[in-house]
């Protein structure tokens, strides 16, 4: 079974590097099926370039993982002040999957502050090396939610470190 490694991005603090495409990370444990040593044709910014063609919102998610049948897709979402728009791509192609539009309802400020500026992040790069230095193996997958990053390895156990604030940052 999988398990998950929290890697902690301070959004508000790390800056630089959330348009690099990730290079190749040598670890013991690296496959075929590391999503991060191995990276799709399109980066997780690419995915949100084209998101955001078709709808105007704030990021407040970016997920990459491997589509039922093979192959990988990115899934975005974007909200507005009173919709989210949930839109999944080909990781290859850009391809749209799916998308779907719903009312954030009487939740809509609470989630709005689940939105984050890609551009604030660390690189992948970087997360994927600090999750690696926590707990070796192959990412099958990695999410980018709120202030938060999740790297599914094909071993480890959930990790978190906070700052005096409470919010997630860099263990290391």
């Amino acid at each position: 079974m999988l398990a998950a490694t929290v890697i902690a991005v301070a959004v508000s603090s790390c800056g630089g590097g959330g348009t690099e495409q990730p290079a190749a990370e040598a670890s013991s444990d690296t496959s075929g099926d590391d999503v991060v040593a191995q990276p799709p044709d399109k980066t997780w910014t690419d995915a949100v370039a084209a998101a955001r063609q078709d709808f105007d919102g704030k990021v407040s998610k970016i997920e990459l993982e491997r589509k039922e049948g093979g192959g990988l897709e990115y899934k975005i979402e974007l909200l507005s002040p009173d919709t989210k728009f949930a839109v999944q791509y080909d990781a290859v192609s850009l391809t749209q999957v799916s998308a779907k539009r719903e009312s954030l309802g009487d939740d809509a400020a609470k989630k709005q502050q689940q939105t984050f500026d890609p551009d604030a992040l660390i690189s992948l790069d970087k997360a994927a090396s600090t999750a690696r230095q926590r707990q070796d193996g192959t990412i099958t997958k990695w999410k980018i939610e709120g202030e938060s990053a999740t790297c599914v390895t094909s071993v480890g156990r959930p990790t978190r470190d906070t700052d005096a604030a409470g919010r997630p940052t860099l263990a290391g």
